[in-house]
């Protein structure tokens, strides 16, 4: 239950390994600081209680930075917390006297922004009508459309490669590189799989050609860039001595470790 007097509040936070752990904080912590959790907060300060809540501390540690923040600010403000659906980041923090719903996803981005980036096709035209370089690409509707787009961009993949995703897709969900050694039968299976994971209702596959880079995530909060995540592909290095992996298995339990 929540109290009428308070919506639900969601919030998102991201940020990079050399992003200093306190200055995240201190932006869950203003995140927090809305009029929603006003009374929540003004009736904690007296608490200073260290108690987890019945929250493990083992399973806080493998979640997502944003779960870690929010929640872990709350319990610095001597709020109780209460994870609701772990599948969902859904929890509630409560005190004696108000109770407010959180989940570490964001509702700061208007929803016409949030569908806009759903649909990868419409971004790059708004991107590309603000002079930004997008990919050159092409949409397709069907697998029957995988041999024309093998025949319209074997230039491209044998180029640089080319990628083959779903229209509305997300998390990496569908998505198949493809080079100029590539078959028309590995097109036709990348259609399959992209338009399996499109989340869209008019399903899609969009062809586009591979550009190498550096993947970097900007938090905007309040027109004003806040963190900065550069995601890298996994890897190990070899040492000599132990298998491929052992050596990933390391890297596992390090970035669970040293997860921010």
């Amino acid at each position: 239950f929540f109290s009428s007097r308070f919506p639900s509040l969601n919030t998102m936070l991201c940020c990079s390994r050399s992003t200093k752990r306190r200055k995240a904080a201190a932006v869950a912590g203003q995140l927090m600081g809305t009029d929603l959790a006003a009374a929540l907060l003004s009736n904690s300060r007296a608490s200073q209680g260290t108690d987890t809540f019945g929250i493990d501390a083992e399973w806080l540690q493998k979640q997502h930075l944003a779960m870690q923040l929010l929640i872990s600010e709350a319990q610095a403000r001597g709020l109780k917390v209460e994870v609701i659906d772990p599948e969902t980041d859904l929890f509630r923090v409560y005190d004696q006297k108000h109770s407010v719903m959180l989940s570490a996803h964001a509702n700061l981005n208007p929803y016409a922004a949030v569908q806009l980036l759903n649909n990868k096709s419409a971004t790059k035209r708004v991107l590309q009508q603000a002079g930004l370089r997008v990919p050159e690409g092409k949409e397709y509707q069907s697998v029957a459309e995988a041999s024309t787009a093998f025949l319209e961009f074997s230039p491209q993949a044998v180029r640089s490669g080319v990628v083959i995703k779903p229209k509305d897709g997300r998390y990496g969900g569908g998505i198949t590189f493809l080079d100029g050694a590539s078959t028309q039968g590995e097109w036709t299976k990348a259609f399959s799989y992209a338009l399996e994971n499109d989340d869209g209702r008019d399903k899609a596959v969009l062809v586009e050609e591979f550009v190498p880079g550096k993947d970097t995530r900007f938090l905007v909060i309040g027109h004003r860039v806040v963190a900065i995540a550069h995601r890298s592909p996994s890897n190990v290095v070899g040492d000599g001595q132990r298998t491929v992996r052992d050596l990933v298995a390391i890297k596992n339990i390090q970035r669970q470790q040293f997860m921010h």
